[in-house]
Parts: structure tokens; sequence; C-alpha cells
């Protein structure tokens, strides 16, 4: 089957949210920094700690929620060119092709490390940090579904 695409600026920023939310180091620093701040806020409220310390967990908290929330999905939009194209995939059972106005790529899925699904995209990576995403959006349902089979049986998830 093959579709064409274009991407959608904020959907493409909430894809790269869950994209930084699905990396087990970003998600365990994540929680270690929400434990720190439910416990300076309880120690706070019963008094065990100064309020500087409670205010400095708390502004470390809102520092990395606005860096992963917000800069980090920006950054990464507005570096690369590749989300303001339009591009062709074709997928079949042996190969993905990307096809663009200036070139294209073949992979085997042997080639990808995993997959996953978020609510407007699939996620295919390449290596642990070398990734991209198709929008869900061109494929009918009974599409999407023959390209999640195609995924889980080729690809590891």
């Amino acid at each position: 089957m093959t579709v064409a695409f274009g991407y959608d600026k904020p959907k493409v920023l909430q894809a790269l949210r869950f994209h930084f939310i699905n990396k087990k180091d970003i998600r365990l620093l994540l929680i270690m920094v929400n434990i720190v701040a439910i416990v300076s806020g309880v120690l706070f409220f019963v008094q065990r700690i100064p309020p500087t310390v409670f205010l400095m967990t708390s502004v470390m908290w809102i520092i990395l929620m606005i860096l992963f929330w917000f800069l980090m999905p920006r950054m990464i939009y507005n570096r690369n060119r590749t989300f303001k194209d339009n591009f062709t995939v074709t997928i079949d059972n042996v190969n993905l092709t990307l096809e663009h106005e200036q070139g294209g790529k073949s992979w085997h899925y042997k080639q990808f490390t995993n997959w996953f699904e978020s609510p407007h995209f699939l996620h295919l990576y390449v290596g642990p940090n070398s990734f991209f995403i198709i929008p869900k959006e061109p494929f009918t349902d009974a599409q999407l579904h023959d390209v999640r089979g195609i995924f889980n049986t080729h690809i590891n998830k």
C-alpha cells in the first residue's frame, strides 16, 4: 500500500513529546523528579524542610517539564526541514520505502529496532535516537490495521 502525507506542526510536536517520554532514561528522570517534588511538598507541609528546599525542587520540576514538553520538541521541529516536506510511503511485507521529491530510501524490516504508536503517528526506530514518524491520518482503518499487523510481525516492539 502506498500513501502520501505531510506533517502538521501541532501533531508533530505532540509526537516528539511521546518520543521523549518513551525513552527509558528520560521517563526515569521524570519519575524521580516527580517523586522528589512530591516528597518535598509533603515535608514542607509538615514543616520538616525550609521553604527554600521546597522552592528549589519545585523550580527543578517546572524547568524539566518546560524542557521536555515545550523546548525540546520545538527545537527538533525547527531544526528539521523534514517536517515541512511531503512524502510518499510504501509499505509491503518485505520493505518500507519512503520517497521524497529529492529521492527515496528503502528499509528492510530487520533494520528497524523498534516501533510504537502514538495518537497521530507510527514511530519507527532505526537506532536508539534515529527515528521517523508516519502520520496515521492518510491511512484508512483497514490499511492501518494491516500496517500494524506487518509491523508487529516484522519489527520488535
